[in-house]
């Protein structure tokens, strides 16, 4: 409890900026706006009206949450950010700022509950804590989705280094893996898979100790990744049924399938660059993700090394640390092009830089590990200081002539500045310490002080004030126009121009919008090739700042500017057809909906012939519809087609007059069902399997983690 207390006060006041403030902020980037907002927005409005976030129909015709992945929505910090009060009528911001120092805190108690399994004091573990939640890959990370991910890799790697010290094989593979799972369930996949190579890396050199048989090693490995399989499968199953469906951004040329390898060249662009082994201890020295844990940190974990190398955990604790660094490289090393080549799934981690996670963890328990090394071995100090106090004099040196040959405007001089300095606190303090001029106690509080004067100075650095947005002052802006389009009472999406809104306007407002900066399944970009695709899928209104072309006058002018146009050729959202038109490929689909072709209130594009009734008329509105349920009332004087424009899941299953109906491909993408003459009431709901079938394995992994636990603890008092 005093562990946890010292954490969470400790954690507030670092980020301060954001709990204790108004003024700051790390949202106002891209994706943190444009996509992460809007998430968080669509799952707090799910969950507040008694609804799991599986299904989002706010973008591309609808596409599943849950199979995205990065959304997050089974993990369970943002399920409560999500039940979290909202702020005139938004999700708000300040909710975004305690999730994040929430997560750091938790993110804290792990790495801590890892350098106490090391046998490191209270004080030394405390300082391991904060070097993990607040350096490297977590002090550096905005998404809290990232975040989540990586909350739980220190328990992972605690189980293995128990296992080590104290035995038990498959009982710490089975935890290890189940750590790792709890990974998967943060949403995003790029900590899990770097942590998956470091646990089956170890895991597998248990093959090769003299003390076990290689089967019993393999044994633990395949151990470790089932019960990493059953606890992350919830989330693991839907992302993998999705992501066979989807296509995916990666910044190459063009998208991905799920059957295609991520570009090397797209790995190479995200590398770590060599000299960001400077940003160890140097700040903003880095490409794309920071290493940085300070002075300080460094030392402490270089003092590890040298006093207690004897010791199994920090031998490996040291290799985890030199892999991590090294395959954060990415293509300036082939360590990460082997992985690459050789390995499943490593290819969908684009950014190797992120392998720094990896790196952060193992220098944070080297951290603890030498900072009672440092405490109990009094006597080496002096040599200690000497060097360090070398290092920061020379330092401070060349920065006085640099600046007075070529004064420097950037913060380069700063940066050594402060490395600077912190070398030269690091040896007044061990040369007081050595001399006896200050008490051991006093001697720990310097060295914490120099540790988060360090981390807090880069958990910081990215935080933007009030005046320096840019982004969020934009979410807000179109809110008027908006709610004019859903006072109108028509079933209908809008559409906007990436150009103009790059944000997830559907999911911020609650509105059904044509496109989305989020995934997007094959089918649907098949028929977003298409020119009429805006009026098929019910783009009713159109909201822009110009005039979009053949639309006329505005029906709204909003405070901003932002004008609401109608779109007079976009078909309803629910429609009755009697007639089809076979399609046989892509080309010929997209050559089916040219303008001026097809009637598209009259005639449905299918795969096959169906056996409709000619006749006129007919008529379908909406009885009930949430997220993931969608009751039609339908009117046919004949047999005919009920077309929605609705992406067609294979999740989504549809009744009519309570009997199980198919549901059919309309125009490749959207769904159709074949109703009777006469009036029919069409039931359709989203069950997405693999989300239970997921459960269902978790539930299992759950039992056999207990049961194991049981089995070793009735072991233990028999003995």
């Amino acid at each position: 409890m005093i562990a946890a207390a010292v954490l969470a006060v400790t954690i507030v006041l670092v980020y301060w900026k954001l709990v204790l403030s108004s003024q700051y902020t790390f949202a106002d980037s891209p994706d943190m706006v444009n996509q992460v907002l809007p998430w968080m927005a669509v799952q707090a409005r799910a969950w507040q009206s008694g609804q799991p976030p599986l299904w989002d129909p706010y973008h591309w015709a609808g596409q599943s949450l849950v199979g995205q992945s990065q959304p997050g929505v089974l993990h369970p910090v943002t399920v409560l950010a999500a039940l979290a009060p909202w702020k005139d009528g938004y999700f708000a911001l300040k909710t975004l700022h305690w999730q994040f120092v929430f997560i750091h805190l938790l993110a804290a108690l792990s790495g801590y509950l890892l350098c106490r399994a090391l046998r490191c004091s209270l004080a030394a573990s405390l300082a391991g804590a904060a070097v993990w939640t607040l350096g490297g890959y977590a002090g550096s990370t905005d998404w809290v989705q990232m975040l989540n991910s990586a909350l739980t890799a220190p328990l992972a790697l605690m189980f293995y280094l128990r296992y080590t010290c104290a035995g038990h094989l498959f009982r710490n593979a089975a935890w290890s893996g189940a750590m790792l799972g709890l990974g998967w369930l943060g949403g995003h996949h790029q900590v899990p898979v770097f942590m998956t190579l470091v646990l089956g890396g170890l895991w597998s050199s248990e093959c090769f100790r003299a003390r076990i048989r290689w089967q019993r090693g393999l044994a633990a490995l395949g151990c470790c990744l089932l019960a990493s399989g059953l606890i992350g499968a919830p989330q693991i199953l839907p992302a993998m049924e999705y992501g066979r469906r989807a296509l995916r951004w990666v910044g190459s040329e063009n998208p991905v399938e799920w059957s295609q390898k991520v570009p090397y060249l797209v790995h190479e662009q995200h590398s770590l660059t060599p000299q960001s082994v400077l940003g160890l201890v140097l700040r903003d020295s880095f490409a794309h993700v920071s290493p940085y844990v300070g002075a300080a940190a460094f030392c402490l974990a270089l003092w590890a090394v040298w006093r207690r190398w004897r010791r199994p955990e920090v031998r490996i604790l040291c290799i985890v640390a030199v892999a991590g660094f090294l395959f954060a490289l990415g293509g300036n090393t082939l360590l990460h092009g082997l992985a690459y080549a050789l390995l499943p799934f490593v290819e969908k981690a684009r950014m190797p830089a992120a392998a720094v996670v990896v790196n952060t963890l193992a220098l944070s328990a080297l951290t603890a590990i030498g900072w009672d090394a440092i405490r109990f071995h009094r006597a080496h100090l002096s040599i200690l200081a000497k060097w360090l106090a070398a290092v920061g004099g020379l330092i401070l040196l060349f920065v006085a002539l640099a600046q007075s040959i070529q004064p420097e405007h950037s913060s380069a001089y700063e940066r050594l500045a402060w490395l600077a300095m912190a070398c030269l606190g690091m040896a007044a303090a061990g040369a007081l310490r050595r001399r006896r001029l200050i008490s051991s106690a006093i001697f720990q509080c310097l060295l914490a002080f120099l540790l988060l004067l360090e981390l807090s100075g880069h958990a910081n650095a990215h935080f933007k004030h009030r005046e320096q947005w840019t982004l969020l002052p934009g979410l807000n802006e179109i809110h008027d126009a908006v709610q004019f389009v859903k006072s109108r009472g028509i079933e209908a999406r809008v559409h906007v121009d990436p150009a103009e809104v790059a944000f997830n306007l559907g999911d911020w407002e609650g509105v059904e919008q044509t496109r989305g900066y989020c995934g997007i399944t094959t089918d649907i970009f098949t028929l977003f090739g298409s020119e009429r695709f805006a009026d098929l899928v019910s783009a009713r209104y159109f909201i822009s700042k110009s005039t979009p072309q053949g639309l006329g006058e505005p029906v709204f002018t909003g405070t901003a500017g932002w004008k609401v146009f109608e779109n007079p050729q976009a078909v309803p959202m629910l429609r009755v057809v009697h007639e089809t038109v076979q399609v046989r490929d892509a080309a010929h689909l997209r050559s089916l909906l040219k303008p001026g072709g097809l009637d598209l209130n009259r005639v449905a594009i299918t795969s096959g012939a169906l056996p409709l009734e000619p006749c006129e008329g007919g008529s379908a509105r909406t009885l009930e519809r949430t997220m993931a349920r969608w009751n039609v009332q339908v009117d046919s004087p004949c047999r005919s087609l009920l077309v929605i424009a609705q992406e067609d899941d294979p999740n989504w299953v549809a009744a009519v007059n309570g009997r199980p109906a198919v549901i059919l491909a309309a125009y490749a993408g959207l769904q159709g069902i074949v109703v009777e003459a006469g009036p029919s009431r069409v039931e359709l709901s989203y069950q997405p399997k693999a989300v239970y079938r997921g459960f269902l394995l978790f539930l299992l992994g759950a039992t056999l983690l207990a049961a194991l636990a049981i089995g070793t603890r009735r072991s233990r008092t028999v003995r």
